[in-house]
């Protein structure tokens, strides 16, 4: 048992460790907002909005609450950033406690006394809080404004509080641990349905550890917690599960007799506190109701008829997760998406083993490109190894590691079996403890590669391989699901923090097992090696990728987009990156409020296309035709129909424009118009002229895009032989708001723009739809692009090293390197123009604008081989050999290996024909 110095012991080192965590990421820490939810999670705790299912309620409403009171935190994003900080840092304070009183149940079952108790508890709680804080995934999610710092503070503050149940199980003091237990975990559930994952976990330990839970007479509570769980596995079901079950509870407690009674008020207490932490979701119908600028899928209830089951409806899809399928995930779990062995061992964005050596380690995972039906290569370019202080340390993939799953599974093993020697350790001391933490561990792994079922990119979905089969299993195999978009390392977060304070218990076994082995010279020696590793090891491996100090990329990447669009414009966007960053600037930093960003993605849904008619900016959809003549075409779900639809209104307004055109010729013409005046008197010829010239517009509007979808179709109809919505919301967008520009963010693929490609050109970071414009496009503008990028784009930490930036942000901020590219091609074309005038003038001045928008390149992304080679290029072209070597000289400095041939090519090419293109140069030494 613990005395009272040791209990002091304790909690002082919990609270040394909280601060020192919370030092680690505070000073790491993202100034301002980052990629992926994080935008989104921002604006809806600045707007009280509602974010993507299942809502996270009360995560938006602490959000809510750091924004008031850090008033003197200039930036919001980074006071909701502190929220990450803070409850990561309580979550290392845990992980030391939980080390220490596993310990301590661990030494309390010796027989004999132990000297280096102090030393053992002290130096294993260390290393696993050590472990914790500096671990990959952890401190990832430490720094930005994320759910998971505050899932993982509930998940790991019911694991201490259930280790101090049991030091007072069988007593009142016990029983109200159980109660708070409970009250923590279904509050947790507003942050992420993490916080009741170990729950059963939980309920099994105290069975094991408790007699009188065991006893047939608390059959209720049993009954109880199966119920109250269906928040997990039937989510829809379970308020009027645990109003039922409280209110049964407390009827029984009424009429049962004494020693029955304690099962019936426990249980009751339980539904109480359930409801009273599930109680947050509230918010989520009563805030919809009043529309806020960010909804997503409009979960309101109606008062008026709140007893309807289908009021409920929106409200049970939504926190059901039903936007992302209607399949149950226990369902979807049945059938593997991926190869098992890839979702186990080391593989892109999802494999559990590769992210548990890059927890502490160097050896980051890396990346595949997906080559053909279920194969894949490795190539070099997009696994860059990590360096640090001159040593390369190659990606899991690119190494050997990738390239044998033997290999794979015997590191896997090597590390999965320390932990399970440690829960065997503790085990043959105290059964009950032991088989504890070997489920936390389990579940928090193994149980969720099971239930999350990541994708490969060579797996199907149930639903799909099911049809495949009942069509004959025609072709190669059933349509195949993607690879994860990202990483998901963050979905074992429980798991890698379980690992750390394993791996910390395990250190204090090994000093105890020198102690029992006569080799006390070694316990100290051996203890302070320990502490400085796991410091050391994961700190070397992770300080660098992890501080985000000075990261403003996302940010002006952000106001770089929404600033390319024009005034009161619609902006099409398909992803997480181009989305909720601009929801960030616009509702939070307040800038360019005016456009009106449509998420493709969302544009699927009926109540993302009813919020675009009702939220500002306002748009209209399905007008009415704007002449008797033409037919409006409503797109539907049937490809082949409305692509025939579009052509034959293409043609009857072939015929139609040249007689409209005419109309407006002769009322423009003076002998015409003196005829019409005098054949309609009190006609006002002027308003005639003015809505002919209308209708004209309109026209040419409605033939852009009849012709656009008739393009469209003959290329996709095989491929997709179906509209989506998303494909109707833009063909109704672009027709019904004719005088509002049309732009796309360049990081949409064509494959979504319904044809309307052929009439748009490049202003910076969007496309822009050239309204009326019949001939085919596909330029930059010049003079709107240069605009932008140098008097309204922001490029803070680009390419000077003040912050490190990712090779996934860097992959996505490439299209800034586009924009240079493209720049500097129009200016080649107008340097051989201006060549062939002869206008040197001109050449020198088209010179120095391209090269310098290639050297802004340079500057940004040194090592994009494209920028020297494209300016070798028209440094040759003018005549400047000597310059033109110069430049991929320098890229040859900069550039990766794997990246050199392709200026080493030019270079050979230069020799070549330099002296054809410029023999007054002399040519310069190779």
């Amino acid at each position: 048992m613990q005395n009272w110095s040791e209990n002091k012991s304790k909690y002082i080192g919990a609270g040394i460790v909280f601060l020192l965590s919370f030092l680690v990421f505070f000073l790491t820490m993202a100034p301002t907002v980052s990629f992926w939810d994080c935008g989104e999670f921002i604006a809806c705790a600045h707007t009280l909005g509602i974010p993507h299912p299942p809502g996270t309620p009360f995560y938006v409403l602490i959000s809510r609450f750091f924004i008031i009171i850090l008033p003197f935190v200039g930036e919001i994003a980074a006071r909701v950033n502190l929220i990450s900080v803070i409850t990561s840092a309580l979550t290392v304070g845990c992980c030391f406690l939980i080390a220490w009183e596993s310990m301590t149940i661990f030494m309390d079952r010796l027989k004999e006394s132990i000297p280096i108790r102090k030393t053992v508890l002290w130096v294993s709680s260390f290393c696993a809080a050590s472990l914790t804080c500096l671990s990959d995934t952890v401190w990832f999610n430490a720094v930005e404004a994320e759910v998971y710092g505050m899932a993982m503070f509930m998940v790991f503050i019911m694991t201490w509080l259930s280790l101090r149940w049991y030091a007072h199980r069988e007593t009142e003091t016990g029983d109200r641990l159980m109660i708070l237990i409970v009250y923590i975990g279904y509050l947790g559930v507003g942050a992420h349905l993490y916080s009741l994952l170990t729950i059963p976990a939980i309920f099994v330990f105290m069975l094991l550890c408790s007699p009188r839970l065991r006893s047939s007479r608390s059959w209720p509570i049993w009954i109880t917690g199966v119920l109250l769980y269906s928040v997990v596995y039937k989510v829809d079901s379970f308020l009027v599960w645990a109003i039922a079950v409280t209110a049964v509870c407390l009827i029984a407690g009424f009429v049962v007799k004494a020693e029955e009674k304690y099962a019936w008020n426990l249980s009751m207490w339980f539904g109480i506190v359930a409801l009273i932490g599930y109680s947050t979701h509230a918010y989520i119908p009563i805030r919809s109701s009043l529309n806020p600028i960010i909804d997503e899928n409009n979960p309101e209830i109606a008062l008026d008829d709140a007893f309807s089951p289908s009021e409920w409806k929106a409200f049970n899809d939504f926190i059901g997760r039903k936007q992302y399928g209607s399949e149950s995930m226990i369902s979807r779990a049945s059938h593997r998406r991926a190869d098992f062995l890839n979702q186990l061992l080391t593989f892109p964005h999802m494999g559990y083993g590769g992210y548990q050596i890059a927890q502490y380690l160097p050896f980051k995972v890396g990346q595949v490109r997906h080559t053909g039906y279920k194969t894949w290569q490795v190539v070099i370019q997009d696994n860059e190894p990590l360096q640090k202080f001159g040593v390369n340390f190659p990606t899991q993939m690119s190494s050997i590691i990738g390239k044998s799953k033997l290999l794979q599974f015997l590191i896997f093993a090597f590390f999965n079996g320390i932990l399970f020697w440690v829960c065997f350790r503790i085990y043959q001391r105290d059964k009950a403890l032991g088989v504890y933490l070997g489920m936390l561990y389990t579940i928090c792994s193994l149980g969720l590669i099971f239930y999350i079922n990541f994708a490969d990119g060579t797996g199907s979905e149930k639903g799909q391989y099911l049809n495949w089969i009942q069509q004959g299993r025609p072709g190669q195999g059933p349509p195949l699901v993607h690879m994860e978009v990202r990483e998901r390392d963050y979905f074992f977060t429980p798991a890698f923090i379980m690992m750390s304070i394993l791996y910390g218990m395990g250190i204090g076994l090994f000093l105890l097992g020198l102690w029992e082995k006569g080799k006390q010279q070694l316990v100290k020696p051996w203890a302070v090696t320990a502490l400085v590793l796991t410091a050391f090891i994961p700190g070397y491996s992770n300080w660098k990728e992890h501080n985000r100090t000075g990261l403003y990329v996302p940010w002006d990447y952000a106001y770089n987009l929404i600033n390319s669009c024009q005034p009161n414009s619609i902006l099409f966007t398909n992803g997480d990156n181009d989305t909720f960053p601009l929801w960030f600037i616009q509702e939070v930093e307040g800038i360019r409020k005016d456009v009106r960003v449509v998420n493709l993605s969302l544009g699927n849904t009926p109540w993302y296309v009813s919020q675009i008619l009702s939220q500002e900016p306002k748009k209209k959809l399905n007008t009415i035709s704007r002449l008797p003549s033409l037919d409006l075409l409503r797109p539907t779900g049937d490809k082949q129909q409305n692509i025939d639809q579009a052509k034959k209104l293409r043609d009857r307004l072939l015929q139609i424009i040249p007689q409209q055109m005419a109309q407006i010729e002769s009322v423009t013409n003076p002998k015409s118009r003196d005829s019409i005046i005098l054949a309609n008197p009190g006609l006002d010829i002027d308003a005639a002229k003015a809505k002919a010239e209308q209708n004209l517009v309109s026209m040419k509007n409605d033939l852009q895009m009849f012709n656009a979808m008739a393009n469209w179709g003959e290329k996709t109809m095989q491929r997709i032989p179906y509209m989506r919505v998303q494909d109707q919301l833009i063909i109704d967008l672009v027709r019904s708001n004719p005088k509002t520009p049309i732009h796309f963010a360049t990081t949409v693929g064509s494959e979504h723009y319904v044809g309307l490609e052929q009439y748009m050109n490049m202003d910076g970071m969007v496309w822009t739809l050239n309204r009326s414009e019949l001939k085919s496009q596909g330029k930059v503008r010049i003079a709107e692009t240069e605009a932008l990028v140098d008097s309204v784009y922001k490029f803070r930490g680009l390419g000077d090293g003040t912050a490190y930036i990712n090779p996934e942000t860097m992959r996505l901020l490439y299209n800034y390197n586009s924009i240079y590219i493209r720049l500097a091609l129009e200016y080649r074309t107008k340097i051989l123009e201006s060549q062939t005038k002869g206008e040197a003038a001109k050449v020198a001045k088209y010179l120095a604008k391209g090269i310098k928008y290639l050297s802004k390149g340079m500057a940004q992304f040194p090592k994009e081989w494209r920028n020297y080679v494209v300016g070798s290029e028209l440094y040759a072209i003018a005549g400047q050999q000597d310059k033109a070597q110069a430049i991929l000289n320098k890229g040859l400095a900069n550039v990766d290996d794997w990246d050199a041939k392709p200026i080493e090519d030019q270079l050979r090419k230069l020799s070549q024909i330099m002296p054809q293109l410029a023999p007054q140069v002399p040519q310069a030494n190779p």
